[in-house]
């Protein structure tokens, strides 16, 4: 749809050595728009992200700038300057998804798949998240409060293959994930003693362990809980802004499905953190096995609701347990996202259940990511 709107805007342009920022009354011509609200030296902004749009303002002209970051020409009479937003007052701007995203988590089911097992696609932007790393001690029986381990297959996912694969392939990132759904036999329980204890200790324990495997971002996959859902939000709100700040991570995602414990927890950060989530990893796998093209798009524009302003990624399972499958149409569902506009990237739960059939749909989700239309 394109709309026009009279919208307050936030600019700034170089004049000589001097940053100017101004406001304007701007008539926005767009389309597919989101509003994010930022704190800027404790003032808040809303920004209207938005693509393909042209903003007029008198003599002022901002032409072909899609994501208010970085440089972009300004018009101003008869001079053409420059102007710069700079991106670490815009975080969620600054790794900012675009359409051609492919996640995959890898290493915890020990299959002894790695990185270099799985086909890279040039053409899009590749994250691997590793999973998982759990607060739990080594033997996986009791919560450490924030004290995180490796809970991956690092026989096959180590330092030097994390740096091996990056080095070889410049469009890869690699994340790791936290919690799950299990450590060992039991449940991999969210139980902090204090928001500030658990806190402390998992920027520290973290930004050690991202560190030493040269990792680029967290993905948040807790799935069960011994916290209220604000504290669960504060928790991992300020954890997320605390490694964010310290320059240890690039993008932060999170991955909720449709239970109402969960969907309570996750919504609870959203609402407070949002502005500093990068991706939503939403698990439409787990909606139940024979789901239709139909219902996993009404799925899709539900959670892309609750979740508002959010990059929510379309995702299924390998081994076929739940959600829409390949075989039932899970491509055709995302073709269709992808010609509205809707489709921000793709994830599969797991490259180590896709080994067995030779990353068939890991090579079929990046062409379409990777194709014009």
């Amino acid at each position: 749809m394109h709309l026009q709107l009279l919208y307050f805007f936030f600019s700034g342009v170089y004049v000589g050595h001097k940053f100017s920022f101004s406001f304007f009354f701007t008539i926005i011509n767009y389309i597919q728009s989101s509003r994010r609200t930022f704190e800027v030296n404790n003032d808040r902004i809303d920004v209207l992200i938005y693509r393909e749009c042209t903003v007029l303002c008198g003599d002022n002209v901002l032409i072909d700038d899609e994501s208010l970051e970085g440089q972009s020409g300004l018009v101003l009479g008869n001079e053409h300057l420059k102007w710069e937003i700079h991106s670490h007052y815009f975080p969620a701007l600054r790794a900012a998804p675009s359409s051609n995203l492919f996640r995959e988590y890898i290493g915890a089911e020990f299959k002894n798949v790695r990185f270099s097992d799985v086909p890279i696609h040039s053409g899009v932007d590749f994250h691997f998240l590793l999973s998982f790393a759990i607060d739990y001690d080594t033997s996986g029986t009791s919560p450490t409060d924030g004290k995180f381990n490796v809970f991956w297959d690092t026989d096959n996912l180590s330092p030097d293959q994390v740096s091996s694969i990056k080095g070889q392939n410049s469009n890869v990132k690699v994340g790791l994930s936290l919690g799950g759904d299990s450590v060992q036999s039991g449940n991999a329980y969210f139980n902090p003693s204090s928001v500030s204890a658990w806190v402390s200790n998992a920027v520290a324990s973290l930004t050690s362990i991202i560190q030493k495997y040269n990792l680029d971002g967290i993905d948040i996959d807790y799935e069960h809980f011994k916290a209220d859902p604000d504290t669960f939000a504060n928790c991992i709100g300020q954890l997320i802004s605390t490694l964010k700040k310290n320059g240890v991570i690039q993008f932060a995602s999170i991955a909720p499905f449709a239970d109402d414990d969960v969907q309570s927890h996750y919504l609870a950060l959203w609402r407070k953190y949002g502005h500093i989530i990068d991706y939503v990893n939403f698990q439409f796998y787990a909606y139940d096995q024979g789901t239709t093209v139909s219902q996993f798009l009404d799925y899709f524009n539900k959670q892309t609701s609750n979740y508002d302003g959010g990059k929510v990624l379309a995702s299924f399972i390998s081994d076929g347990s739940g959600g829409l499958t390949p075989e039932n149409g899970f491509f055709k569902a995302c073709s269709r996202l992808k010609s509205q506009g809707k489709l921000n990237g793709i994830f599969i739960w797991s490259a180590d259940d896709s080994k067995a059939n030779g990353f068939r749909y890991e090579k079929q989700s990046q062409a379409l990511l990777a194709s014009a239309h």
